[in-house]
């Protein structure tokens, strides 16, 4: 199984690792195979303004916090494609790459999700891998209209029913996240005060020496 966590990582924070060490595990009770994680940072964010780092920086921050640790790959392919980054185009290529049976699943956050109706050809997504929805705290699943039937016909509540074939399902999903965002590190550093312990030593020392985000000594 090939699970994806796409988002800006702007930059990645401590809510990002835990929660996509934790699928992993909980993928690797499920098949002898276990699953990797791929981290994938966009290259152009179509739901929100730019980026307050470059590309190479939020990918070399990416790379040093997940250095050491196999489960979590930083993949570079929307960043690679460069343009709007539509998560419909990412499927689509990978569903290129891997054929149509290898299951695949899309990470969201609550929050994410509740937006989804609103998405580039979102229609399509659900046919091109399943979509695991993270609750995230403050932030309830209230699917309405279309989403809402969307998820009535596609719920699974066991997260075995994934490997059963490449695409379709919806799992809602609870695990430990972290009430942390890229927007609250982001405000943090711009007002004066220390993001770390939100991010990991290694990103914090990185946003440090590049004076990112309103950072000053």
């Amino acid at each position: 199984m090939k699970i994806i966590m796409g988002g800006t990582y702007d930059p990645v924070h401590l809510g990002h690792l835990r929660c996509a060490l934790e699928l992993s595990e909980l993928l690797a009770d499920k098949t002898e195979k276990g699953s990797n994680v791929h981290l994938l940072p966009c290259y152009n964010p179509v739901h929100r303004g730019e980026p307050g780092a470059s590309s190479a920086q939020r990918v070399e921050m990416l790379e040093r916090a997940t250095e050491g640790e196999p489960r979590l790959i930083v993949d570079q392919r929307e960043i690679l494609r460069q343009g709007p980054s539509y998560t419909v185009d990412t499927l689509k290529a990978m569903r290129q790459q891997y054929g149509v049976d290898e299951p695949i699943a899309l990470v969201l956050g609550t929050d994410a999700f509740n937006q989804f109706a609103s998405w580039h050809q979102w229609l399509e997504i659900p046919t091109l891998a399943h979509i695991i929805v993270l609750n995230r705290p403050g932030w309830p699943l209230t699917a309405t209209g279309e989403l809402a039937e969307l998820v009535e016909s596609k719920r699974v509540e066991k997260i075995e029913r994934l490997f059963e074939c490449g695409a379709g399902y919806i799992l809602p999903l609870e695990l430990s996240l972290l009430d942390i965002s890229s927007s609250k590190v982001r405000s943090s550093i711009a007002n004066g005060r220390s993001a770390r312990y939100l991010v990991s030593d290694v990103v914090w020392r990185y946003i440090c020496d590049n004076q990112l985000y309103g950072y000053q000594d």
